[in-house]
């Protein structure tokens, strides 16, 4: 069983392990989905955890399809955090039409691999026109992992296509579940077969008189992870 934190912050990652999650997605910009960290941001967080710590590659926030340019900042990312402790790599890339993005893919993969990387494609496959297609050539050129909603904005809402992934390349690959995870929504996943989930976990709090948002901060939810992997250890028991 495998649940995936994703984080901003060297402090949260020394309480997780604690609280039983298996590894750390690490970004910036959560609150945009998700960007790809510092170099110094990565270095913090791989000192503060013995779990694995996985880095995301996300130029900007939006669509997922990049220019030449982008591609170039993600192939000088990669170098730089694969050489931070890091032990794996989280991107993915699509063509305007909205299918994969073959060359950047296989490229993301290789140099990935290179360094000794896991693998994860992540949400862009919801965001492609045909998931499957998308799912079966990422399970040919060796991706370790894949995260998806089934093409929902909520996971919970996207089962039957989860469903279908799963018959189809769930032998080749991890199928990871994000979006909307929680407790309370694990088991129809776990009934599948699913071994593998990612979520935030998170609060902003701030006090009240905050008028210009400087004095917040964004706490564990340590409550939500605690439920998670109770709900695992409950079915797995």
């Amino acid at each position: 069983m495998e649940i995936e934190i994703a984080i901003e912050q060297a402090d949260h990652a020394s309480a997780l392990e604690a609280l039983g999650a298996t590894r750390i997605e690490l970004c910036a910009s959560l609150s945009e989905g998700g960007l790809t960290p510092t170099v110094g941001q990565c270095k913090a967080v791989v000192s503060s955890t013995n779990l694995p710590v996985h880095a995301m590659l996300r130029p900007r926030s939006g669509n997922f399809h990049y220019s030449e340019r982008e591609k170039d900042q993600i192939f000088e990312d990669l170098q730089a955090l694969a050489q931070c402790g890091i032990q794996g790599l989280v991107f993915g890339a699509l063509t305007a039409d909205g299918g994969l993005d073959e060359s950047m893919t296989r490229s993301c993969i290789a140099r990935a691999h290179r360094y000794g990387l896991e693998t994860t494609f992540h949400r862009a496959i919801d965001a492609s026109n045909d998931p499957s297609a998308v799912a079966n050539q990422l399970s040919d050129w060796g991706i370790d992992r894949i995260l998806t909603s089934g093409g929902a904005p909520k996971a919970e809402h996207g089962l039957s296509t989860i469903q279908a992934l799963n018959t189809e390349v769930g032998s080749n690959l991890e199928l990871a579940i994000g979006s909307g995870v929680h407790g309370a929504m694990l088991q129809p996943f776990l009934e599948l077969g699913i071994r593998s989930f990612h979520c935030t976990a998170r609060t902003w709090v701030a006090p009240d008189n905050d008028a210009l948002g400087f004095q917040g901060s964004w706490q564990l939810d340590t409550q939500k992870v605690n439920d998670l992997v109770r709900a695992v250890r409950k079915f797995g028991a």
